[in-house]
């Protein structure tokens, strides 16, 4: 699956997350859904699911967020763009649990 890298290290080595989750990025969703989720991130719009924030990783075994995925927010401050609040969820419901306590990613708006 395609990761993300940040500062040259996996996002999922900065969340110290387990290998149980991959990126929607993955060979198996839909192509016209995987460019819509890129297309909200990028343009830093607030994702569809019921609490507007951004799928990071997947369940490997199902690859579906109803069973609990990483998700987090985008917010743009004008010269840079912060990602933030990692938390697993299921798109819809409040917030579950943090996935790491208080990290969070600035990039600027022209590397972003």
């Amino acid at each position: 699956f395609l990761d993300f890298i940040i500062d040259g290290i996996s996002l999922k080595e900065h969340l110290k997350c387990s290998s149980d989750y991959i990126t929607l990025y993955d060979g198996i969703h839909d192509i016209d859904y995987q460019l819509k989720q890129i297309k909200n991130l990028v343009c830093m719009q607030k994702s569809e699911h019921g609490n507007g924030l951004h799928i990071a990783f997947l369940p490997t075994c199902c690859a579906d967020l109803g069973c609990v995925g990483i998700m987090f927010d985008v917010i743009n401050k004008g010269s840079y763009v912060v990602w933030n609040h990692f938390i697993y969820s299921d798109g819809n419901s409040d917030e579950l649990e943090e996935v790491k306590e208080g990290i969070s990613f600035n990039f600027r708006i022209g590397d972003y």
